[in-house]
């Protein structure tokens, strides 16, 4: 299933990443499929949190960070599991960056989403019908 992360602040604030995989790592570290700037996203660990997909659900799993994973306000204990779903905001450390978690729904590999242009468009001619 893929998915698309959408970054509201810190370094990246703007950027979405599509995924279309069971596990994505995030971090700071190279090699890391959401990888935050090593230098100006500081509270983001090097290896901060992986999202595991699950018979169809989505966890988020917190790497024993320094500064941990906020979920909708609420912080995972280090190490801790929990699962997340459309519409999840998750910050990467107390004053760390923050995304927001929007699965895109089954969709075969290879295939990127539609543009959010397409999808908007769509939803407006289907309000206006």
């Amino acid at each position: 299933m893929a998915i698309e992360i959408r970054v509201l602040d810190g370094a990246l604030a703007g950027r979405v990443a599509h995924f279309d995989k069971a596990v994505i790592v995030v971090g700071r570290q190279s090699g890391s499929d959401l990888r935050f700037d090593a230098d100006k996203d500081l509270d983001v660990s090097g290896r901060h949190a992986e999202i595991h997909l699950i018979q169809g659900r989505y966890a988020l799993h917190d790497l024993n960070s320094t500064n941990r994973t906020i979920v909708n306000g609420t912080r995972l204990p280090s190490g801790g599991t929990i699962e997340i779903k459309r519409g999840n905001r998750i910050r990467f450390g107390v004053a760390g960056p923050e995304i927001e978690f929007l699965p895109m729904g089954s969709q075969p590999a290879g295939v990127k989403p539609p543009s959010t242009e397409v999808r908007i468009a769509a939803a407006v001619q289907k309000q206006t019908a």
